[in-house]
């Protein structure tokens, strides 16, 4: 499964918080970003791409599990 977003308001809600004791970062979520790795052909066919901006539990009522 491939969860996808808008990255703004993930970096917008990483930037504004103080006090965390999270390490998580605009630089580790860029990080992460840059290290994706695209699916292979094999693997395209098994994908289930899901927007987690938007309802993303309708979404997955159109793949049978």
């Amino acid at each position: 499964m491939l969860c996808v977003r808008v990255a703004w308001p993930t970096a917008n809600r990483l930037f504004s918080r103080r006090g965390d004791v999270s390490d998580a970062t605009v630089d580790l979520l860029k990080g992460q970003q840059a290290g994706f790795e695209g699916f292979t052909e094999e693997e395209q066919s098994l994908v289930i791409r899901l927007d987690t901006s938007q309802d993303w539990e309708s979404q997955l009522l159109k793949y049978e599990v």
